[in-house]
């Protein structure tokens, strides 16, 4: 499927030059999706890709994006999906940075397999493993 479009409005959020990309057979990725622009009112983001493809049982997210007043935070952000061998959804993070007021914060900046959400189908158990974000000796856990 390709779809491209100069402009959607979805439940007030304006969305610029879309183009969006499902291919199940190419190698590179499963799902491609560029966004020129989107406001919402809260917080306006530019120049946004996603790109997904599954390999075995797992999910494959990169996704990169500016946002803020002058579009000059930056997102790099890399994630994964599986299920657990009891039945539960597991969102990871890989490396990711995010450039916050000039400053690179890093979301599991060691790439270990600790910062994750483990959630069952019905929300009702959700558990936040190990999530860290730093900036050089600042973290957030």
């Amino acid at each position: 499927m390709d779809f491209r479009s100069p402009e959607i409005l979805l439940f007030d959020n304006y969305f610029g030059k879309v183009n969006l990309q499902v291919d199940n057979n190419n190698p590179l990725y499963n799902t491609y999706i560029s966004i020129d622009s989107l406001y919402n009112g809260v917080y306006n983001l530019k120049d946004i890709n996603f790109i997904n493809k599954t390999l075995n049982d797992t999910l494959y997210i990169q996704s990169t994006f500016s946002g803020g007043e002058k579009k000059e935070d930056l997102f790099d952000l890399s994630l994964y999906h599986t299920i657990d061998s009891d039945g539960n959804s597991v969102v990871g993070v890989k490396r990711s940075t995010i450039t916050y007021k000039e400053k690179d914060w890093y979301l599991n900046e060691k790439n270990n397999n600790l910062n994750k959400i483990v959630f069952d189908n019905d929300f009702k158990k959700i558990q936040f493993d190990s999530i860290v974000l730093n900036h050089n000796n600042e973290y957030i856990q």
